[in-house]
């Protein structure tokens, strides 16, 4: 509708969508106030939702009188050094670094690449507090070892273990509800998002366009997987969680010794349920992005560059390397919302 939408920017129409579309100024407010204004359920009871991650951002930049992108940035990921977490990654970088999310023919009506997939945040100007951030898989995972080690990282603090024990706490796993606050939770029955293998205190998050990322602070697991699966249409079949890709996967690597040498010649497989050949299809299906795997003793697992792995403190071919200080870094690779 011309009412809400322009094809060029003005004062009037400043949010930016997707190419050559902009949004009228103030939209935000109608998005706030359509959510405080909903009804609750007369029953008390779990219902995923964004709304409270939405309303997040305007309590930490009513509080803080900074932007949430700001606070996200100077807090957490530029002294991690994860330099690829952003919002809105085409002021930053080339459009050729990031995976495209989907063809959209519903509501941008173009290819979505470089914009973030989620509509609500799409219409927040690519930024809000349930989605809208872009990264690669290594940078996920030095966010997922900060969590791991209980809100430290390169001998920093970045939150209390006491905070991160509430968060990863399941308040009410008796009621039949798995999830913790903000982290998602081991199903407590068959179905769930992990592979059934992990402790209960791991945690981690699903998201809708196919990625994935789980930390067990038991095992010393961070296992990071980003895929494009609404490319080129989010309204096809969901193939990789019914076939359980990712959770197949993270069954294989809860369960591998790594050893110098090829990847996949020297994976020890201790679960009947995997075989070789599932390992080989799932890493042709990922071949266009990033699938890092951490495990104890210093080994890593990179099954987009299916090179050889060494020990800490040797050099790692493909896209994960070491720098002058001994750092692992990853060299340029895809970004994926």
């Amino acid at each position: 509708s011309t009412h809400f939408y322009r094809s060029e920017f003005s004062e009037e129409f400043a949010t930016h969508v997707a190419d050559n579309l902009f949004l009228k100024k103030g939209y935000n407010e109608t998005i706030i106030t359509t959510i405080l204004e909903s009804e609750l359920l007369p029953k008390k009871q779990y219902k995923y939702s964004d709304f409270t991650f939405i309303l997040f951002k305007e309590y930490l930049e009513l509080h803080h009188k900074k932007s949430l992108e700001y606070l996200a940035q100077t807090n957490f990921y530029e002294p991690l050094g994860a330099n690829s977490i952003m919002y809105n990654p085409l002021k930053k970088v080339n459009t050729n670094r990031i995976i495209p999310t989907e063809n959209d023919t519903y509501f941008r009506h173009q290819l979505v690449q470089g914009y973030v997939h989620d509509m609500a945040a799409a219409m927040q100007g690519g930024i809000s507090g349930h989605a809208g951030l872009f990264a690669n898989a290594l940078d996920v995972a030095k966010i997922m070892q900060m969590y791991l080690q209980k809100g430290t990282y390169g001998g920093r603090t970045y939150i209390t273990e006491n905070t991160f024990n509430k968060f990863n706490t399941c308040y009410f796993c008796k009621e039949g509800n798995r999830r913790g606050v903000g982290f998602d939770k081991p199903q407590l029955g068959n179905e769930g998002p992990t592979c059934g293998c992990v402790s209960l205190t791991s945690f981690g998050h699903t998201g809708f366009t196919g990625t994935m990322t789980w930390a067990d602070p038991e095992k010393e697991i961070v296992y990071v997987f980003l895929s494009n699966r609404t490319f080129p249409d989010s309204n096809t079949s969901n193939t990789l969680s019914k076939e359980n890709i990712r959770e197949n996967i993270a069954v294989v690597l809860q369960d591998v010794f790594l050893f110098s040498g090829s990847v996949l010649d020297n994976i020890t497989l201790r679960n009947p349920r995997i075989t070789r050949a599932q390992v080989e299809e799932a890493a042709k299906m990922i071949d266009l992005h990033d699938f890092i795997m951490t495990l104890p003793g210093g080994y890593d697992f990179d099954v987009r560059e299916r090179g050889r792995v060494k020990r800490e403190g040797n050099p790692i071919t493909g896209k994960i390397v070491l720098d002058g200080k001994g750092n692992k870094v990853m060299t340029p690779g895809s970004l994926k919302s």
